[in-house]
């Protein structure tokens, strides 16, 4: 993506971009045209902006004099950030500075003008939710496809488009990167995205300026404790219907019904443009639940799930290629956004039944071994729970679990997965995640706290520091009619330790371990 070009934009035009700034302009004055926008120092070119965002991490302002040295002919700064901290901006304060509420939203608004507007050259459906954003992309991105469209996906696997990958290290990026991917995408003939929208991005004003043509509000469970409050979480994604609405108006917001938060979700949106969506068991009773799209689970095997899908118009049965029954709420999803963007209920058939597993969620490992393996990225204890429950449901044999929790985040949660891991495995191997700056015993002994506090456990509970013999254990001890569920990493090719990063991917270590002891397809 590095050939994606900005272009340069006027100052008439910058004035009317940020109409509530106030402009310092310094000694040299402003430039009649900029050539080039960026939050990173050290991407500044000469004549270009420079936008000094404060992350959880480091703070941009910290780095205006190196914008200036790199030729930064405007610094856009946090009015309210450099008033408590004067020290941030007195080494550039002769330089032509413009001092905004917001410098994440002043980003955000900037990069799309200089990518050229791309969000209003494709349609942009945006998923959001602590679990199933993924799967549900991937899901919608295949009804798109089969209804004509060229799909771009975007999310925590990266970018994918026409059959290439491009990595990302974050599920949404920021707000200048946000705006030269949709670029880089049109110019690739992208018809539609499809794309993850992380908390993050609802707090960090990511995709603010984006012009979305729905946004779906999946669930909410406890994550990112490390970076927000219950409180903040919630109003990080509730942010990316309001940002949304104020950009397109008629946005269509989808939400599930079964969610306590939806309505929150729904309220920017009008009326007649909201849509719910839920999933249910056959047993469940579905009056007490007001859906538009409603997806019920008929049966279930080891390779798929049998649905019906009603909506007020049609309803069909389709045989969805994926196991979890939570995968029956991303199939409705999926099926409620095609429902609004006119896609005929044949095609939306077409696309669910030719779904393909995403990597690394419950995505099995098969080397023809008499029991299953499956990989999945469940690192909260609440889609832990739902993992080890819909496998609970298709194995025979005894229930296997393989989990650690990630070292230098939310803390709170480790006694909270100790205690799925006691209620729903027969057999639990704890080990080490991405320790990072932590001592992975550190991490297991947290979590061994929530093993202990359950008085009628039921796992069997093994301690195993390196994931890799963890995984072998797990294995050694699998009869025919097991499963062996690795919980924790799902796609990620890495582990992440105090002093280095190493490769590492469970499926290989899985499937190295199976044709080492004599499985091979």
């Amino acid at each position: 993506m590095d050939d994606v070009k900005q272009i340069p934009v006027e100052l008439s035009k910058l004035d009317e971009l940020l109409p509530n700034a106030e402009r310092r302009w310094g000694f040299d004055g402003p430039r009649i045209a900029f050539t080039h926008v960026t939050d990173d120092s050290r991407d500044v070119v000469d004549g270009g902006i420079f936008v000094a965002v404060a992350g959880y991490e480091t703070d941009g302002h910290l780095y205006l004099e190196k914008a200036v040295e790199n030729g930064a002919a405007v610094l856009v700064v946090q009015s309210d950030h450099v008033s408590e901290n004067t020290e941030l901006i007195k080494p550039v304060e002769n330089h032509p500075l413009i001092l905004v509420e917001n410098t994440r939203q002043a980003a955000s608004v900037l990069a799309s003008e200089f990518y050229g507007n791309p969000s209003s050259q494709l349609k942009i459906h945006g998923i959001t939710g602590t679990k199933g954003k993924t799967t549900t992309t991937h899901i919608l991105g295949g009804i798109l496809e089969a209804s004509g469209r060229k799909v771009a996906i975007m999310g925590t696997l990266g970018i994918e488009f026409n059959g290439e990958r491009w990595k990302s290290a974050l599920t949404t990026p920021g707000p200048v990167e946000f705006q030269k991917r949709l670029r880089f995408l049109v110019d690739k003939g992208a018809t539609d995205i499809v794309c993850e929208v992380s908390a993050h991005a609802g707090a960090l004003s990511r995709t603010s300026s984006a012009r979305f043509e729905t946004v779906t509000y999946m669930n909410l469970s406890r994550d990112h404790r490390d970076h927000f409050s219950e409180e903040e979480y919630l109003d990080a994604k509730l942010a990316i219907a309001r940002d949304a609405v104020k950009v397109n108006p008629d946005v269509i917001g989808i939400g599930n019904a079964r969610d306590q938060h939806t309505e929150e979700f729904l309220s920017p949106i009008s009326e007649n443009r909201k849509i719910r969506f839920a999933a249910f068991e056959e047993s469940e009773n579905h009056n007490e639940v007001q859906a538009d799209v409603a997806v019920t689970i008929k049966s279930r095997s080891s390779t798929d799930l049998n649905l019906t899908v009603k909506t007020q118009y049609w309803n069909l049965d389709v045989e969805l290629p994926l196991i979890g029954r939570f995968n029956a709420q991303n199939a409705a999803a999926a099926v409620a956004v095609a429902m609004a963007n006119g896609i005929e209920p044949e095609i939306i058939a077409e696309g669910l039944s030719n779904a393909r597993p995403v990597p690394g969620r419950l995505e099995l490992v098969d080397e023809g071994q008499q029991f299953s393996v499956v990989v999945d990225y469940a690192h909260a204890p609440q889609p832990a729970h739902e993992a080890l429950a819909c496998l609970r449901d298709i194995t025979k044999g005894n229930l296997i679990c393989v989990l650690g929790a990630g070292g230098s985040r939310d803390r709170g949660k480790r006694p909270l997965m100790g205690e799925v891991l006691a209620r729903d495995c027969d057999i639990a191997v704890v080990t080490s995640d991405n320790p990072r700056k932590e001592e992975p015993l550190d991490i297991i002994n947290d979590i061994m706290v929530g093993v202990t506090r359950i008085s009628d456990k039921r796992a069997e509970v093994i301690v195993e520091v390196d994931r890799a013999r963890a995984i072998g254990i797990a294995l050694e001890k699998a009869h025919p009619g097991d499963t062996v569920a690795v919980l924790g990493k799902g796609h990620e090719d890495y582990q992440i330790f105090k002093d280095e990063t190493i490769h590492f991917d469970d499926r290989e270590v899985a499937r190295d371990w199976l044709n080492s002891h004599g499985h091979r397809k």
